[in-house]
């Protein structure tokens, strides 16, 4: 749960950060047009933004899928060690019956 809140507690951040923003935008715009370089710096944070959502989206999907991976492997590993003990078992107990 600790990930999940410090996520949800980014999300949040980010959220105000770019409500902060479009207050700003809307502030300068007020005063007329918006000059070349506030666009090109509202336009920057706004992409960056965007890139740190990506990330975190991007950063629990590739840990899943390394999780995922692994417990693929661990489950395997797992599947084989018991169909190996039970060839084993299956074997001993069919000789003690002869």
């Amino acid at each position: 749960m600790c990930h999940e809140e410090s996520r949800h507690s980014l999300h949040q951040r980010l959220d105000a950060l770019e409500k902060r923003l479009n207050k700003k935008e809307a502030e300068i715009g007020r005063a007329g047009p918006l000059p070349p370089h506030h666009r090109e710096q509202i336009d920057k944070i706004s992409a960056q933004a965007n890139t740190m959502r990506k990330k975190i989206l991007g950063t629990e999907q590739s840990t899943w899928n390394m999780v995922k991976r692994d417990l693929e492997a661990d489950w395997d590993a797992l599947t084989h060690s018991f169909e190996h003990w039970v060839k084993h078992v299956d074997e001993e107990y069919r000789h003690h019956k002869s």
